[in-house]
């Protein structure tokens, strides 16, 4: 047996060890390849310990069901069931029928029994007094117990901690941000490069200075990437270059550049960063176009952008616009699908570059520099048709017959050359949709060598996360038994919900858990994280998970988490038939509940959307029946803060402050932070149709702290429009601009387009020279989502 093959048979081995395949004793567990301080099935026993405290007839946590404990630990469905199953045989742990609280039905629940218990308690002893180092979140070393640094980390709690110990070192994932890296600011290493005179020539433009943007296009495998690569690379300026993935952010990319600009001793995005948690579009324009400096931005792989990052993206052109020291490469499949872009495209401050296949001197000079000799590089070179990827394939072989196209390529000088360890963890890393970490990879030392090995034959890249090119990654994805895909997405699931707890890593983590087929996992952790996604401008990725259920999912509390989410995500959008639909049936299930506080919110936001559509007699009706059932404070708050708008609109501005007041002392007493932020600013605008206009901007700015500090991106956008109001009706249009701009794209940002539409009507007011156009808009917006009042007023500004 081969050095390679006997590294293959004990991979697998301390992978069926720590995965469950078979269980070591507890009492003298065999050294696993990692050397981890606990199994999965420890840490399952340490997890239920500090919930020893209820028994089968209490009302639970769901942290004790097999989703509750995947979750909360880090360890994939499959390992924890396995893990109860050998506690089970082992009468350590009991499982048992109980309600979940919140829920009407019952879940299998698991709870330790005597022994069980003393066993945990030595578990929780041995791996507290563990001896571990790394590094803290304020990036100082630590050395010491692991139940030391646990004290000093907010919130952590040892089952899971002890399973990112490895070999005594503890990696902290980072909480603040995206944990995944998608290799900004690392500019991939080009060998070999030939051709492109002319294409070369445009770019240079861009670095230069003498165009401020640039859209590189073509097919698949073409060599854009490559191009913009040699070109950066040759430019001794100052270059940030960031891969969009399908869920990049404007918050993961923010974060980066503020990295990269306080290298250059610029720290305005990152002081402001450091103050902000979500960050505003508008005062990331502020602030990069006040740079001091000239700085090309290079983003590639823009065709996966989301919504999100095509309204960044629509910012950084604005920016180009107004800033001297900025230019802009966008690398795609197509031209970027952003208005603005398009628009600038035009004009003689931006180019876009069509990549076409090699020519046949190009093509037979890349094959001679990869070491073919002449002849056959010409052969190949003919076949290949100018198009790298195939060029570089078939080099590696000097293979001038058989297959004549690329995925025929793949199979032939790729997979059938690979062993099954390294064809397995292409396979593995096929599922990401972004770079992932060693972490998502590898198990044993010889792992990390099979993936050096790949990178070394340019199947892999490694820019702080690996990567595989996407035809590749198409390739190995497509050709997967179900069965073996579904067992790699829970892995990748497993590795999101461990190393990446940020709100990216959280929005993987469901996917890849959808992708499993695990629903009671993907389903309860949308339930539970659906809403603050929202609030964070997750819209789509929320929906496209709903949508993700099977029809026939049957648990009535689920049935309403979810249908409350759609309509969330409907009402956010401004699609309000969609979402009154799913409202009526969230109230029909908590009927079936007898839940009125359920009933109670439901009614809340159907009362909203009456009022948003001007049927305020309906909304006001509406809140008073709500308020008739509620006993919760804060939504009584919330409820006397709806019914205070629509007095107010209604013209009874006394009852409406009586009802906002009430407002402010239940959110106060409760020390609701949205509640507060939320009675301010409906006070506010109350003061400023007073004439009040100095309270009224007083209680706004204590409201804007609140609402940042929560954070509620939709409030911020809210109040950024009511600022801009007062400003403007006070004579200072620059501010009111300001504002107005903050709000747009927040909003946007959003998608919340109510508030788009008013920001619009709010600039119309201040940018006469772009009035007919903003207010055209706004109409367009205020008749979609059937705000006849606000259309007809409108109209009225238009004439």
């Amino acid at each position: 047996m081969s050095r390679r093959d006997l590294a293959y048979r004990l991979r697998d081995l301390a992978y069926r060890k720590r995965t469950g395949s078979f269980i070591a004793s507890l009492s003298n567990p065999e050294p696993m390849a990692r050397k981890r301080l606990l199994t999965a099935e420890e840490a399952v026993l340490l997890h239920l310990l500090d919930y020893s405290r209820y028994s089968e007839g209490d009302a639970v946590p769901i942290d004790i069901t097999q989703a509750g404990i995947s979750s909360v630990i880090g360890v994939r469905r499959s390992h924890v069931s396995i893990s109860l199953d050998a506690a089970k045989a082992r009468e350590t742990v009991e499982e048992h029928l109980s309600r979940v609280k919140g829920e009407k039905r019952k879940r299998k629940c698991y709870f330790l029994t005597a022994g069980g218990k003393d066993q945990a308690r030595e578990i929780q002893e041995r791996v507290g007094s563990s001896q571990v180092a790394g590094k803290l979140p304020d990036g100082s070393d630590f050395a010491g117990a692991l139940s030391e640094m646990l004290k000093l980390l907010d919130g952590a709690r040892l089952p899971r901690a002890a399973l990112l110990v490895s070999e005594g070192i503890i990696k902290l994932p980072e909480i603040s941000r995206t944990q995944v890296d998608t290799s900004a600011n690392q500019i991939p290493k080009v060998e070999n490069f030939v051709g492109r005179a002319e294409e070369l020539s445009k770019l240079e433009d861009l670095f230069s200075g003498k165009i401020k943007l640039l859209a590189l296009t073509g097919m698949p495998g073409i060599g854009k990437t490559s191009l913009m690569s040699f070109a950066a690379a040759r430019f001794q300026g100052k270059v940030f270059w960031y891969n969009i993935t399908e869920w990049s952010s404007p918050r993961n990319i923010s974060a980066h550049l503020a990295d990269f600009l306080d290298r250059m001793e610029f720290s305005r995005l990152r002081r402001y960063l450091d103050a902000h948690e979500i960050p505003d579009l508008g005062d990331v324009r502020d602030i990069l176009t006040s740079l001091p400096f000239h700085v090309i931005l290079i983003f590639d792989d823009c065709h996966k952008s989301s919504g999100a990052m095509k309204q960044f993206t629509k910012m950084l052109a604005s920016v180009c616009q107004d800033s001297p020291n900025l230019g802009i490469g966008l690398v795609s499949r197509q031209v970027p699908d952003v208005l603005d872009i398009r628009q600038m495209l035009d004009s003689s401050q931006s180019v876009n570059i069509c990549l076409e296949p090699l020519d046949d001197e190009s093509s037979v000079a890349l094959l001679l520099g990869r070491g073919l000799a002449e002849p056959d590089a010409k052969i190949i070179a003919k076949r290949g048709a100018g198009h790298p990827l195939y060029l570089m394939l078939a080099s590696d072989s000097g293979d001038k017959t058989g297959p004549e196209n690329v995925e025929d390529m793949l199979a032939r000088e790729i997979a059938s050359t690979l062993s099954d360890a390294e064809n397995e963890m292409l396979s593995q890393l096929s599922v990401f949709r972004e770079a992932v970490t060693s972490d998502a990879l590898v198990e044993t030392q010889e792992d990390i060598e099979l993936l050096e090995e790949l990178e070394n034959r340019s199947i892999l890249s490694n820019l702080d996360g690996w990567l595989m090119h996407g035809l590749l990654k198409d390739y190995y994805y497509a050709r997967q038994a179900p069965k073996d895909r579904e067992s790699r997405h829970e892995k990748a699931a497993e590795f999101y919900n461990l190393y990446s707890p940020g709100l990216d890593g959280q929005v993987e983590c469901l996917h890849h858990l959808f992708e499993a087929r695990d629903f009671d996992s993907a389903v309860n952790g949308l339930i539970s994280r659906g809403s603050n996604l929202l609030g964070h401008g997750y819209v789509d990725e929320v929906l496209r998970m709903c949508a993700l259920i099977p029809a026939n999912w049957q648990n009535p509390d689920d049935q309403f988490g979810i249908e409350f989410l759609k309509a969330s995500a409907h009402d956010l959008t401004g699609n309000w038939s969609d979402a009154s639909a799913s409202y009526e049936k969230c109230l029909s299930i908590a009927r079936e509940l007898d839940d009125t506080e359920r009933q109670a919110e439901t009614l809340r936001r159907l009362g909203a959307i009456q009022y948003r559509k001007g049927n305020l007699q309906d909304a006001k009706s509406i809140f008073e029946q709500a308020l008739g059932m509620v006993q919760s404070k804060d939504l009584q708050a919330e409820l006397q803060g709806s019914l205070g708008v629509a007095l107010w609109k209604l013209g009874d501005a006394s009852a409406a402050r009586k009802a906002h007041e009430i407002d402010l002392e239940l959110s106060e007493t409760g020390k609701n932070s949205r509640g507060i932020s939320r009675a301010l600013n409906n006070l506010g605008i109350l003061d400023w149709q007073a004439d009040d206009s100095t309270t009224a901007l007083e209680r706004y700015a204590t409201a804007l702290k609140y609402a940042e500090k929560i954070p509620d991106n939709r409030l911020i956008a809210i109040l950024y429009s009511n600022m801009g109001d007062v400003h403007r009706t006070t004579g200072k249009s620059q501010e009111a601009k300001r504002y107005y701009e903050r709000c747009l794209e927040l909003a946007e940002d959003l998608k919340f387009n109510w508030q788009v539409a008013e920001a619009y009507r709010g600039l119309a007011q201040v940018m006469p020279e772009k009035r007919a156009d903003y207010l055209s808009r706004a109409l367009a917006i205020f008749e979609r989502l059937g705000a006849d009042d606000d259309a007809k007023t409108v109209r009225e500004m238009i004439v």
